[in-house]
């Protein structure tokens, strides 16, 4: 489970939630807010996130 403030992220459910309610989130946008929150504090370009 990661934690950024209000976000968690829970890879193994594949959930996401914002202030406790869960967000409502396709396949691919679910990757993509895993892909980034596994590199916090980092700025990826668009081929560093499609090659995750």
């Amino acid at each position: 489970m990661l934690r950024f403030g209000r976000l968690e992220v829970d890879a193994g459910g594949r959930q996401a939630r914002l202030d406790g309610k869960p967000c409502d989130l396709t396949s691919y946008q679910f990757d993509l807010l895993q892909v980034l929150a596994n590199a916090p504090g980092r700025v990826l370009s668009r081929d560093q996130i499609m090659m995750r």
